[in-house]
């Protein structure tokens, strides 16, 4: 699609320039706008929402129209026409590039791995995972599947719909949703590199280790497809877990939960206040003297309140494990035997992070962790930290060097990405790429930061964790 748009794009300049060129072959001309014409109507067909093509689809019409009018005399084409006409070209192009910029396509590179992938998507009913933390009686967790599988006909849509996007926006932008509703709609008819409910691939023999992913604050479940696909394409089963504490989630029944809705709200303002007074003792502790590694740790052991967050989130990924476990087991199921919970990784992000800390600390099974951005708030930090870790930080190690320090010996790399946002570790930033909070355009270091995070994991995880490939 992107290639398509590019296209477009190119074929409209030309077209301009050809029409500016007083020498211009007719033949060739006529042949630029034939092909112009038919990209544009081929794509606004095909993807009706696709509203940033809009501008050079109309003038491409127009130009059209003028040059057979002109050519086959049916009309004289006055002067003040033609210049209104090359000036609603120009326009047309400064327009769908600019509106291309702030609503951009997202460029998903193909998976480098062997194997096709595919994608499922299941929520856990309210009986299989229970709230810990407000016992609200209809906690369903979402959890979005990617693994290796057989090539079908049937590309699954973009992980990311217009919905999470909008919603995404609202928190961070402050935006309303009826603004956005249409200018995002164009999301929803973006496909992936995934193929929808296929089935997964046999032809190896052999299970697939289960990587579990863990997003941010206010993520949603296909926050990183890309990196996913890739892990998956080398033959991992990647389970992406959307948490009803803190995640954006969107139901089969078009329900929907965020960290808005009035219940989730009130637990993270909770845990929010319970930090301010911390920060400050944090602080005065260091003043006095304590290191960092102590300070971390009686800053950790005061958080009830996150922790009891935390829990919950380390609760999801074992419900999420148990109903795979099941999968597994059950020979009418596409898992049938092709799931290794002996050999588990990791990957958070921010909050994420904490969660994912936790399981490499508990759980034997967990053999190796990626820890994208995150602060030392989870029970692994405090432990002699002996799994193989990959930590990726946006501009410094600050927070990873006093572990490092304190545990010379243990299996840690870490990986700096220089003049980026802990924000630019979200994949929505390729959909959004302007930030109206700071007034910065964001969308070419977002994929600089993913490309390099998303490489980094992939060599990391084939190294510690091997496949069947």
């Amino acid at each position: 699609m992107n290639f398509l748009v590019i296209s477009v794009v190119l074929l409209t300049i030309i077209d301009l320039l050809l029409s500016l060129a007083r020498k211009a072959n007719n033949v060739f001309l006529f042949i630029v706008k034939c092909i112009n014409l038919a990209f544009n109507l081929f794509i606004i067909i095909n993807n009706k929402f696709l509203w940033q093509l809009y501008f050079v689809a109309i003038f491409s019409l127009a130009s059209t129209l003028i040059w057979i009018l002109r050519n086959f005399h049916l009309r004289k084409v006055k002067q003040w026409e033609s210049i209104m006409f090359l000036s609603g070209g120009l326009v047309a192009i400064i327009l769908t590039s600019s509106a291309l910029m702030f609503f951009p396509l997202p460029m998903m590179p193909y998976p480098s791995g062997p194997y096709p992938v595919g994608t499922r998507e299941y929520t856990l009913d309210p009986s299989t995972c229970q709230d810990t933390v407000n016992n609200y009686n209809n906690y369903r967790v979402r959890v979005k599947i990617w693994y290796p599988a057989e090539r079908t006909k049937d590309k699954a849509n973009y992980a990311i719909n217009k919905d999470e996007v909008i919603r995404f926006l609202k928190f961070y932008e402050n935006t309303t949703y009826d603004l956005m509703n249409y200018a995002y709609a164009y999301t929803n008819s973006i496909k992936s590199n995934s193929y929808n409910d296929a089935d997964i691939n046999r032809g190896g023999g052999g299970s697939f280790p289960v990587i579990l992913y863990n997003g941010a604050y206010f993520s949603v479940v296909g926050q990183n497809s890309i990196l996913m696909e890739e892990l998956a394409s080398h033959g991992f089963i990647v389970l992406s877990i959307a948490h009803p504490y803190g995640t954006i989630i969107t139901y089969e029944d078009s329900s929907f939960i965020t960290p808005e809705t009035k219940l989730i709200n009130d637990t993270f303002n909770l845990a929010f206040a319970e930090t301010l007074p911390l920060d400050q003792q944090y602080e005065d502790w260091l003043d006095s003297g304590m290191n960092i590694v102590d300070a971390d740790h009686k800053y950790y052991n005061q958080l009830s309140s996150w922790k009891s967050i935390i829990n919950q989130w380390e609760t999801d990924n074992y419900c999420v494990l148990e109903y795979f476990i099941d999968q597994n087991t059950n020979n009418a199921s596409i898992f049938f035997e092709k799931i290794n919970f002996n050999s588990i990784g990791v990957i958070g992000h921010s909050l994420g992070g904490y969660t994912a800390g936790n399981l490499c600390s508990h759980q034997a099974a967990v053999k190796a962790c990626v820890f994208l951005d995150t602060n030392s708030r989870s029970d692994y930090f405090f432990t002699d930290m002996q799994k193989p870790s990959l930590f990726i930080f946006a501009n410094s190690s600050v927070k990873i060097d006093p572990y490092i320090e304190k545990n010379p010996d243990a299996p840690i790399s870490v990986v700096i990405i220089e003049d980026v946002h802990h924000l630019n570790f979200m994949e929505q930033w390729l959909l959004v790429p302007y930030n109206f909070n700071n007034h910065t355009y964001t969308l070419f270091n977002t994929y600089r930061t993913l490309y390099k995070a998303y490489g980094e994991t992939t060599m990391f995880f084939l190294s510690t964790m091997p496949t069947n490939e």
